[in-house]
């Protein structure tokens, strides 16, 4: 079925969502970003943090809020996903809505102790920026037809490949036990996950994108050595310091998703690594 679609935030995510979704000939989609390109038929102009100045095309049936910040302090975060978001909401009131996606981040769920999470799990503001995602949430869930929101967990992918770097450069250690968990998500199954979820009717409203096996942080490290045939980080004293972790230590489910029907391209870490030190090894070649 065709669908009028408006991916609100282009950036690392959301680009490659809209080329997913143009693929299919009997969808329009349009991309809205602060730095649009005034001579492209579907790219909108526009800063979500001052919807007032946003023309949005006419009759759109989803939309995909996936706007993103790094780095940005609290003030800029209630601007986006508080202030800017509840605005924008009321812009899609008068559009024939079918669907909306709001990504948010697995940063919500309050476990510290290395458990695991699913989306019934408590969640929290452990960060001020956690605060805002939250309300964002509440505000997506809020609206008159059907919403869902996606928890991402740690994003890699092309262009993101600080932990091969640090390993390859040999600026990372290991840390005592007990492990530290780290979630992971190749951006092709985000993009993957989120064109799923619109295409398809599914039974929740919150689902955990996040791929098959949270992983030991010294686990994964010493893999990567492995497979840069670097030497591995020397093992650490009973009493080294632990490095502390802003978004807790949980290990996040993906049966959810799953459930539903989502086939991943990159299952673990190693898939998508290894997919990543193949695309570096032939780009020096």
């Amino acid at each position: 079925m065709s669908k009028r679609i408006l991916i609100a935030g282009s950036g690392y995510v959301g680009e490659r969502l809209a080329t997913l979704l143009r693929q299919n000939s009997a969808h329009e989609v349009w991309t809205l970003r602060r730095s649009a390109n005034p001579g492209a038929a579907f790219d909108c102009p526009g800063d979500l943090t001052q919807p007032d100045t946003i023309r949005l095309p006419e009759h759109l049936t989803h939309v995909v809020f996936c706007a993103g910040l790094r780095k940005a302090p609290p003030e800029a975060y209630q601007q986006l996903f508080d202030e800017g978001l509840k605005r924008f909401l009321r812009q899609l009131e008068h559009h024939p809505i079918e669907q909306l996606l709001f990504t948010s981040t697995t940063g919500v769920y309050t476990e510290t102790n290395g458990e695991w999470v699913d989306e019934n799990s408590a969640t929290g503001p452990m960060r001020p920026q956690t605060e805002y995602y939250l309300r964002a949430e509440k505000h997506v869930l809020s609206v008159p037809y059907p919403a869902t929101v996606a928890r991402l967990s740690g994003i890699y992918g092309p262009g993101r490949i600080r932990l091969i770097d640090t390993v390859r450069n040999r600026d990372t250690q290991l840390i005592p036990p007990p492990p530290i968990f780290m979630n992971h998500i190749h951006v092709e199954d985000i993009v993957g996950a989120l064109a799923f979820l619109l295409d398809s009717p599914h039974q929740h409203t919150i689902y955990n994108i996040t791929d098959h096996e949270p992983a030991d942080r010294n686990q994964v490290i010493c893999w990567l050595a492995n497979q840069l045939q670097c030497p591995e980080p020397a093992q650490p004293a009973a009493d080294a310091p632990r490095p502390e972790r802003r978004g807790g230590n949980k290990r996040c489910s993906n049966k959810r998703l799953l459930k539903e029907g989502y086939v991943f391209r990159f299952p673990t870490y190693r898939e998508g690594y290894t997919a990543l030190l193949s695309d570096s090894t032939s780009s020096r070649a």
